[in-house]
Formats: structure tokens, C-alpha cells, sequence
């Protein structure tokens, strides 16, 4: 059941990989996931004319994600592998948190830049393991 939040604050959807965020995390606060009006106009703004898409992709990209890696600080990185590849860093709320999993930004990414994040980042979990050994292997990782 969604908790009550402030009405600057949106509940999207339940926190997906929760088991593997936890194992590297540690055990979260709660695993809703929100948007404040703050983080979603900064969306809209950056984002320019994309900005519509990646927030109708959101719960698409949580949900189904292909891979969760770590973004530093407490966030991780969902992403979505598709025509589109769009990415989302969410803040974790551990233990000092105040609320939910927090969406920090959302953005459509070029393959090439999934790759950069594949090879620069901690993989906490993934669902195109084939995609990721092929990378490794090619950049003799």
C-alpha cells in the first residue's frame, strides 16, 4: 500500500530488483518509488521536446528494466535497452532518508553511452547478461 506523501511529492510505482539493490545497499526504507514537481520540472526542461517521453516511460523503465546499475551516492541507474534506451537515476532511501526512492533524472541515452555505463559502473543486476559478457569481451575487460 503507497504511503501518504506531500502534495509536491508523486507515488509512481514499486521499487523492481529489490533483492539485489538490498544485497549491495542494504536493507531500504520502504520500496515506493516517487517524483517530486522539483525533480519532474527539471525533467521537462532539460529534456526539451523528450522530456514527455522519458516521464510516459517511467514505470516502463522501472518495471522491465534490462539493467541496474550503480550510480554513486546512495542512487542507481535503471535502464532500459530498446529503439530509445531511456535511463533513470533513483536515490535510495536507506536508513538516513526522509521519504521514498527518489527519481534524481531521467534521460534518453544512445547505445554507445549504455556501453560506457556497462563498462564504468557496477552491474547490481541485469537481464542482458549476453549483451554485457559480449561488451567485456570486446573490450578485453
Amino acid at each position: 500500500m503507497k504511503q501518504k506523501y506531500n502534495k509536491d511529492v508523486h507515488y509512481i510505482c514499486k521499487l523492481s530488483g529489490i533483492r539485489r539493490i538490498e544485497k549491495e545497499y542494504g536493507k531500504l526504507k520502504n520500496y515506493d518509488v516517487i517524483l517530486t514537481d522539483e525533480r519532474k520540472k527539471h525533467i521537462l526542461i532539460r529534456r526539451g521536446n523528450d522530456g514527455d517521453n522519458v516521464l510516459s516511460n517511467l514505470v516502463k523503465t522501472i518495471k522491465g528494466y534490462d539493467l541496474i546499475l550503480d550510480a554513486g551516492s546512495g542512487c542507481v541507474r535503471f535502464i532500459k535497452m530498446n529503439e530509445d534506451n531511456y535511463s533513470y537515476v533513483i536515490k535510495l532511501s536507506l536508513n538516513n532518508s526522509k521519504e521514498g526512492n527518489s527519481i534524481i533524472t531521467g534521460i534518453r541515452i544512445k547505445t554507445r553511452k549504455v556501453n560506457k555505463y556497462i563498462l564504468r559502473n557496477k552491474i547490481i543486476d541485469s537481464r542482458l547478461w549476453y549483451y554485457v559478457y559480449e561488451l567485456w569481451g570486446r573490450n578485453n575487460v
